[in-house]
């Protein structure tokens, strides 16, 4: 029976890996292929001799490469184009931010991978940088950003998200870079879409330099104790399937999102 068991489980091992790749090549079914992910990881917690989880989906986005299963659909891996040009691109665009009166710093899976592993996450498919608009009210917030968006949307190739509330720049690579906002509220720090008064602003500014590939960025000043409060204690460890509480963070972030609906329905108002 326990043979059995085991010849069952390696057949259906093969046949998820077969499948993924097959869909993976064509980049098709994405989201069938993210619940085969989720089983095939599954089944090798229980069987545990057939592979580890990390180095096949590795092997699977090697052969895909430069395309990768990400979180967000297939898309060119940040960590697959030449990481001197990424980054000088990354440096340019967040000195642009900047040179407008808004200092950017690494956030979320970019400030992660950095950190963690002095490298982009191989399983990521994007690159992530917060604004910081100073210490404001919600209505201030909502009023600045949308306006530094709307410059940001004039300079680059830009994709506005999440009811206006953040946006995407697209690189030349090809490479997309998420631009979330930061404000402080006393002595709180907050960051759409995950941190909401976890932190003092005193345990991330001020900013500081630090060398990526030829190219010197802003970044936090509490970088562990951020990556804590956006993944958990457990941020160490990687996991290709981490998923973001995107349900829950609406909940805490309902006055941001309210007002960021209210100011599009002003901006629609008026233009009518």
């Amino acid at each position: 029976m326990a043979s059995d068991r085991c010849k069952n489980s390696r057949e259906h091992f093969l046949w998820l890996k077969s499948a993924i790749l097959v869909d993976a090549l064509k980049s098709r079914n994405y989201r069938l292929n993210r619940n085969r992910l989720r089983k095939l990881r599954q089944l090798l917690a229980g069987e545990s001799e057939l592979g580890n989880f990390n180095e096949i989906l590795a092997y699977i986005n090697t052969k895909i490469s430069p395309v990768i299963i990400g979180p967000h659909g297939y898309r060119v891996a940040p960590s697959q184009v030449n990481q001197h040009e990424l980054f000088a691109e990354l440096s340019e665009m967040m000195n642009f931010l900047k040179e407008r009166g808004y200092p950017a710093f690494l956030n979320s899976g970019t400030l992660l991978g950095l950190h963690r592993d002095g490298q982009l996450i191989p399983h990521d498919d994007d690159l992530d940088i917060g604004v910081y608009f100073g210490d404001c009210s919600i209505d201030e917030l909502v009023e600045e950003n949308s306006s530094l968006l709307a410059e940001v949307e004039k300079r680059y190739s830009f994709i506005f998200k999440g009811l206006g509330a953040f946006g995407a720049v697209k690189l030349k690579s090809g490479v997309e870079v998420d631009i979330f906002p930061a404000w402080s509220s006393g002595d709180k720090f907050y960051v759409y879409p995950y941190m909401f008064g976890e932190l003092d602003k005193s345990e991330v500014i001020p900013l500081s330099k630090a060398p990526y590939f030829g190219s010197e960025l802003d970044i936090p000043k509490g970088v562990e104790s951020i990556l804590a409060v956006n993944y958990g204690e457990s941020w160490k460890n990687p996991d290709p399937m981490w998923k973001f509480d995107w349900r829950g963070s609406k909940k805490r972030f309902h006055e941001f999102l309210g007002a960021q609906a209210e100011f599009n329905k002003r901006k629609e108002t008026a233009g009518t």
